[in-house]
C-alpha cells in the first residue's frame, strides 16, 4: 500500500497563502511546518513542490481536482527523482540524519538548475538531525544559494536548535479533533480501506497520519482483529526479529491508548508502569536493547 495520498484533504488555505508567496516572488528561503506526528505536514509539502512542476493550466484546478499524471509526479519527488528536488529523510533503520546527507544537499545546491527552475529542498522531521548534520544545515541556512528553498518540518512536541528556528519561517499546521474524524474517512476511502473496524486500538489524541501507518501495518501482517495486547505482543516480538524500528514505534502507540484507558481508574501502579515503559522503549530504541523487559511490563497491564 503506497504512502502517499493523492488527495489533500486539509491546509487549502496554507497552500494557497504559500503559492501566492512564491509567485510574488516574496517566499522566504526556508520555512518551518510544525505539528503533531501524522497530522499531514509531509503530504502538504510533496502536493505543492508537485503543484510547482504543473503549467498553468494544471495548477488552475489544483486544489480541486488530480490527475494520474500527478500522482506519478509526486511519487517521483518522494524518490528523489526530479533533478530541482531534494528530499531529505532519516534513513530505514538509522538513527539519525547524517552529516553526510546534509552534505549531499550542499553539493546539490552548488549545481546549477536546469532552465534556471527553483531548487527545493524539504528535510522531513528535522530533529532527527544529529548534532554535526544541524550544524552543518545551519551554515547553508545562513546564507541560502538564490532561487533555492528550504522546507523543513518538525513534529510540534519535539525540541530542534534554536538557531534553526531563528532562521526559519514558522508555519502551524493543526486541525480541530472534528476536523481530524472527516479527514480520517476521506484518507480511508483514498486508499480502499472499507472493512477496517477496530477503532477501540486508537484514542481521541491519535492524528489521521499515525493512525493511517498502524492500519496498514496490521493490514499488513493479519492482524486487523486482533486484540491490543495481542498486536503489541506482535510489534515486540517482530521489532526483536527483524530490528525494525517502526515496530518498536507501533507497538509503544499501542500501547499508550491501553495505559490511557486504564488511567481513569485511580490507581498510581498504572502511572508509574507506564513511565517505566515508555523508558524501556526509548532505552531498546537507544541501545537496542532486548524487549523482554517491555513484554514483560505489558502482561502486567493485560
Amino acid at each position: 500500500m503506497n504512502n502517499i495520498n493523492p488527495n489533500l484533504h486539509a491546509y487549502n488555505k496554507h497552500f494557497v497563502f504559500i503559492k501566492d508567496l512564491f509567485f510574488s516572488k516574496n517566499l522566504p528561503n526556508s520555512i518551518l511546518f510544525s505539528g503533531e506526528k501524522g497530522i499531514g505536514k509531509k503530504i502538504f509539502l510533496l502536493h505543492f513542490l508537485n503543484f510547482i512542476q504543473l503549467n498553468l493550466q494544471q495548477q488552475k484546478n489544483y486544489l480541486n481536482s488530480y490527475t494520474l499524471e500527478s500522482i506519478e509526479v509526486i511519487n517521483k519527488i518522494a524518490n528523489n527523482e526530479l533533478p530541482n528536488i531534494r528530499i531529505v529523510k532519516k534513513l530505514d533503520k538509522s538513527q539519525n540524519i547524517s552529516i553526510d546527507q546534509i552534505r549531499d544537499i550542499i553539493n546539490f545546491c552548488s549545481y546549477s538548475a536546469l532552465e534556471e527552475r527553483p531548487k527545493f529542498i524539504c528535510i522531513f522531521n528535522v530533529e532527527d538531525l544529529n548534532v554535526n548534520a544541524s550544524n552543518s544545515l545551519l551554515k547553508i541556512l545562513e546564507q541560502p544559494p538564490a532561487n533555492t528553498y528550504f522546507f523543513l518540518t518538525r513534529n510540534s512536541n519535539e525540541i530542534i536548535s534554536s538557531t534553526i528556528l531563528s532562521r526559519c519561517f514558522k508555519m502551524n499546521l493543526k486541525m480541530s479533533e472534528t476536523e481530524k474524524n472527516t479527514v480520517f474517512k476521506k484518507i480511508l476511502h483514498d486508499f480502499d480501506i472499507y472493512d477496517f473496524n477496530n477503532f477501540d486500538i486508537f484514542n481521541r489524541f491519535d492524528t489521521q497520519g499515525s493512525k493511517l501507518n498502524r492500519i496498514k501495518y496490521l493490514v499488513d501482517n493479519s492482524l486487523t482483529n486482533s486484540s491490543p495486547i495481542d498486536i503489541i505482543f506482535y510489534c515486540l516480538n517482530d521489532f526483536k526479529k527483524n530490528k525494525d524500528r517502526n515496530s518498536l514505534i507501533f507497538a509503544a502507540e499501542f500501547a499508550k491508548n491501553i495505559f490511557y484507558n486504564k488511567s481513569f481508574t485511580p490507581n498510581k501502579k498504572i502511572f508509574k508502569l507506564y513511565e517505566k515503559f515508555t523508558k524501556t522503549i526509548n532505552e531498546i530504541l537507544k541501545f537496542n536493547a532486548d524487549v523482554v523487559s517491555a513484554i514483560n511490563i505489558i502482561k502486567k497491564v493485560a
